[in-house]
């Protein structure tokens, strides 16, 4: 069956401060933007108040003062020499990373902030895209590579959004029989791993890596739609580290690798 289009949205970036170079930096990446599940577009200077997202120049202060009165409504990302967000901001750039990183970034604020995540159909658990199995497509050889273990493609899609943006690599599984073949067959520094699979269930996979002395060492979080005490409890018993309640929200996520993946962040 043909797919209709996907979903697609533009938001609006409200710019404070910035050089004339950087302005047209981020005019080049809303440009490139076109096409994407996600446009961005430069509203007018009388206009910043009204923007999806506000882009600061953090080494202004003028530009700084006007973001703070308009702080706690509108997302921000801070760009300034050496990348430190002002006044506790969740986002930031230094400006050598400006036109490499920003459409990276505002698409992590659109899907952490404005929770727009046309990739995912909530409920929609058919195969209609092309699987996500296997490697994600942050492939590489080296730095911090997670596991997750989940028969629904809707979760699978999500952490593989996830998982990109914050620039971790990741495989994927459908079974415990076949992530446990993956754990074996190559390190990994995290497992996320789902309650309720197809033949063997996620609290027997989580005590046959407890058990092993080669993969007893590795985090395991599992994945579940309920949360119970009783399912808690149950994972407690099979030596889980942390609990997820699908579906995952991109904060507890965050926080999740940055407490067991030394090399995150």
């Amino acid at each position: 069956m043909k797919q209709g289009p996907r979903p697609r949205a533009e938001f609006t970036l409200g710019i404070l401060g910035l050089s004339r170079v950087q302005r047209a930096t981020v005019l080049s990446v809303c440009n490139l933007s076109s096409g994407r599940p996600r446009g961005y577009a430069v509203v007018p200077p009388t206009l910043v108040h009204e923007a999806d997202i506000l882009l600061v120049d953090g080494d202004d202060n003028k530009a700084v003062n006007h973001w703070e009165q308009l702080a706690g409504r509108t997302p921000a990302i801070i760009i300034s020499a050496g990348g430190a967000g002002a006044n506790g901001a969740r986002y930031s750039l230094t400006r050598a990373a400006l036109p490499r990183r920003l459409m990276r970034m505002l698409d992590a604020v659109t899907i952490q902030e404005l929770k727009y995540v046309p990739e995912l159909v909530v409920g929609d658990d058919v195969q209609a895209a092309r699987p996500v199995t296997g490697e994600s497509t942050a492939r590489r050889s080296f730095g911090p590579r997670a596991l997750v273990v989940d028969d629904s493609y809707a979760v699978r899609k999500q952490m593989q959004i996830c998982m990109d943006l914050y620039g971790m690599a990741v495989d994927f599984a459908e079974t415990a029989e076949d992530g446990l073949e993956k754990v074996r067959s190559r390190p990994y520094d995290i497992v996320f791993m789902d309650v309720i699979l197809p033949g063997m269930d996620g609290f027997r996979a989580c005590r046959q890596l407890k058990a092993d002395r080669q993969t007893r060492g590795i985090p395991v979080v599992m994945l579940t739609g309920k949360g119970t005490a009783f399912d808690r409890l149950r994972g407690t018993m099979a030596g889980c580290n942390r609990y997820l309640t699908k579906p995952v929200r991109a904060e507890d996520l965050h926080t999740v690798l940055q407490s067991f993946v030394r090399e995150f962040g």
